[in-house]
């Protein structure tokens, strides 16, 4: 860090400033006289190098003592990075008593971890948050809208978007609730993406175009969640991919360019989402200079709009993917569809679309039938 600092002409009185406190406890902090704080040191990486320093931090979780901070774990799962997570929750739980029987923030955090990594099913996740709802002795602002995220996020796997758009809207009324501003901000766009992907797909793009645009245009979400700030691009890129392809691809330009600035260098499942949307804008227009196809479905998909040889190698790929999965979701039957040019597979995927709530992307499916020769 201290090269890094000499580098960038950063000198310690200047990460006072931004801390608020002297430059003797800054000193102390890089002396290793003062114990720093996880989430102390996380923003310090930031600083130092302009962005967080995922491999910095988890080296740091791993040799600090100090108790865990729920705005660490926020930061772990807010920026993807399933590792720091887990070394909190371990820490966390060493601290707490082993004899509360009360549901703890860290229960809540591991939970959502087991989400990430897939270790729950859908229905178990949701069962669970709905045992720790019940914990009302040992219920606070934080779990309660914490666990009410969580339910949305189960909705949105059960295809219930109807019931999380109002659950949403309603939950952002309770963020005055929580002290912490960190935390506040974090839920906040926890709820807001959610917001966006549903109110998408629900074809509510005046309300959607007005969230996205906030929060790009808040230079703290950039700042502090820089995964977050691509998904306000990729919406934005998704309102217009269909019909508008200047401002889909200027969006998703965006979060590429983030990308290539190394800030997910440690989040390769964010790398591939911003890469599959990049891939399917332009494919979906015909623009096939520059293309990952990294994700075997857009790979398909390009396939699918070439010669009578790539239409059949695109059938191969979506045939495997449908038995790797053990079903066919919407868009792989698009693609196939799109691929044998067949239009009673086209109605399938147009009914996929509707009965998964999904009223966007649907469209694909009802261009192609009304275009249909």
């Amino acid at each position: 860090m201290d090269a890094e600092m000499k580098k960038r002409r950063i000198k310690k009185g200047d990460i006072a400033k931004l801390f608020g406190v002297s430059p003797a406890t800054v000193s102390n902090m890089f002396n290793r006289k003062y114990k720093i704080e996880y989430m102390r040191f996380i923003q310090l990486t930031r600083i130092v190098f302009g962005q967080y320093h995922h491999d910095f931090i988890r080296r740091f979780c791993r040799a600090a003592k100090t108790k865990a901070e729920i705005e660490a774990m926020e930061w772990a799962y807010a920026n993807g990075d399933t590792e720091v997570l887990e070394l909190l929750i371990n820490n966390a739980k060493e601290e707490e008593n082993e004899e509360d029987e009360h549901v703890t923030m860290t229960d809540v955090y591991e939970l959502q971890l087991h989400r990430l990594l897939g270790e729950v099913n859908i229905d178990d996740f949701f069962d669970r948050t709905q045992d720790m709802m019940m914990d009302f002795k040992g219920m606070d602002a934080g779990k309660h809208v914490m666990l009410k995220i969580s339910c949305m996020y189960a909705y949105i796997y059960m295809r219930s978007y109807r019931s999380v758009w109002s659950l949403g809207q309603n939950l952002l009324k309770h963020l005055e609730k929580i002290e912490n501003d960190y935390l506040r901000m974090a839920y906040e766009m926890r709820i807001k993406i959610v917001l966006l992907y549903i109110g998408t797909r629900a074809k509510k793009y005046d309300e959607c175009t007005k969230i996205a645009n906030e929060m790009i245009e808040d230079e703290k979400v950039l700042e502090h969640f820089p995964v977050y700030y691509t998904h306000a691009l990729i919406c934005l890129s998704e309102i217009y991919a269909l019909d508008d392809f200047e401002k889909s691809s200027y969006y998703i330009k965006q979060a590429v360019e983030m990308m290539d600035k190394g800030y997910f260098d440690s989040n390769e499942g964010w790398k591939v989402n911003i890469k599959s949307t990049y891939d399917f804008v332009h494919i979906h227009h015909k623009q096939f200079e520059g293309l990952y196809l990294q994700a075997e479905d857009e790979h398909a998909h390009y396939l699918a709009k070439g010669n009578e040889e790539d239409r059949k190698e695109a059938v191969k790929i979506l045939n495997a993917l449908q038995e790797r999965d053990g079903e066919i979701c919407e868009f792989v039957m698009y693609y196939k569809a799109l691929a044998l040019n067949d239009k009673s597979l086209m109605e399938r995927a147009k009914d996929m679309f509707h009965n998964a709530g999904d009223f966007h992307y649907s469209r694909l499916a009802v261009n192609f039938i009304e275009n249909f020769h």
